[in-house]
């Protein structure tokens, strides 16, 4: 059960709102920013704070929210041994 549909107080649930906006205006940030020279430090710094942000998000509304999007963690996968 989503803590937003819990009747939680209503500065938690302003806080939620607004962690919430937050998190969608990161996200449409990212977007935009793949497609510009902008310094890949920003970049990730951005995609951190969004992939902080999303669990928050998730846990506060369940399935009822708006983030598609999966920040990329910049991290290599180890190699498979055969």
């Amino acid at each position: 059960m989503p803590r937003i549909a819990a009747g939680i107080e209503p500065t938690e649930r302003d806080a939620a709102f607004a962690i919430n906006d937050l998190a969608n205006q990161i996200q449409v940030l990212c977007y935009y920013l793949s497609e510009e020279n902008i310094a890949q430090g920003t970049i990730r710094a951005c995609c951190k704070a969004y992939r902080v942000l999303k669990p928050i998000v998730l846990s506060y509304y369940g399935d009822n929210h708006t983030l598609v999007w999966d920040a990329p963690t910049y991290k290599f996968a180890k190699a498979k041994r055969c």
